[in-house]
Formats: structure tokens, sequence, C-alpha cells
């Protein structure tokens, strides 16, 4: 009789310990899981952050400062008057439009770099923000060393580049279609 006693406790035991691993490994399995889902979402918002605040701003500023100076710009004058004066005056004024865009871009380089996602650099940015910081120096001061701070070639692409690619993480993340 003690001996069936002893085994029915030992059993006993055994299931309690049974019922102990399984329920203990579901809610280990549901906190990795929860974990994994807040991990996700965080994912998920830096990559949008990274879009509203770097990548998204900085293609517009670009590009909005393209269009100024395709269409006002001094390569747009007319090579004699009537209209030359014109145009002048009107660069003048596009022209503060321009550096205002610049300043938000070098604000942008300097305060969103953290912003910067996968393979990107802050490398890649830095002929940019050399060329918005001294452009505006060079519009006070006419020199020739203005052409070693050109709008630097390759840079819209790059910055549309990596928006995309950023872009494509984002809806792999989130799992909405482009």
């Amino acid at each position: 009789m003690v001996r069936a006693r002893l085994v029915a406790v030992v059993r006993g035991s055994r299931r309690l310990n049974h019922y102990q691993r399984h329920i203990g490994a579901g809610c280990l399995c549901s906190a990795a899981k929860s974990f994994n889902a807040v991990l996700r979402q965080r994912k998920i918002e830096l990559l949008s952050t990274s879009l509203n605040e770097f990548y998204n701003p900085l293609l517009a500023l670009i590009d909005i400062n393209g269009e100024i100076f395709a269409k006002t710009g001094p390569k747009s004058f007319p090579k004699e008057e009537p209209g030359l004066s014109a145009a002048g005056l009107v660069w003048q004024g596009t022209k503060r439009k321009v550096l205002t865009n610049n300043a938000d871009i070098e604000q942008i380089l300097r305060t969103k770099s953290h912003l910067i996602q996968g393979p990107d650099t802050l490398e890649a940015y830095q002929p940019l923000l050399l060329h918005v910081a001294m452009y505006e120096t060079f519009q006070e001061i006419e020199t020739d060393l203005y052409k070693q701070f050109l709008f630097p070639a390759g840079i819209r692409d790059h910055i549309a580049q990596q928006r995309l690619a950023v872009l494509e993480t984002y809806y792999h993340a989130s799992g909405e279609q482009i």
C-alpha cells in the first residue's frame, strides 16, 4: 500500500512536470513571438521615418532646385535683350529659394544622417553637403574656386536608388504592396 501511494505520487509528479514543461514552453514561445512582433514594428517605424525625414525630403528638395535651375537659371537666359535683364531679375528671386532649399538639405544631412539605411553611407552625401554649404558663399564672392564645388554628378540617382531600396524593404517588412 505504501508502495502504491509512492507510485501514485511519483506519477502525479511526472504529470505535473510534463504540464509545467508544456505550459512553460508555450509561454516562452508566446514571449518570443511578442518580442519578434515588437522588433518588426520598430523596424517598420524606422524605415518609415527614414523615408519621411531623410530620403523623401532630400530627393524633393534636389528635384525642386533642379527645376528652378533648368527653368530660371543662367543657362535658361536668352542670349540678348529683350528678356536678358528680366531673366536676370527672375533668377535673383528664384535663387533665394535655392539657397533656402540648400539650407534645408544641409540641415537634413547634419541632423538626420542617423536615418541612413542599409548599405548607404554618410560619405556618399559629403560632396552634396560641401556643395550646398559652399554655394551660398560663392553667390556672395564670385571666384573660379566654385568649379571645385559644383553639384555632385550622380547624387540625385544615388538618393533615388537608396530611397527605392528602403521603400522596398519597408513594403517587405510591413506586408504592404508597392
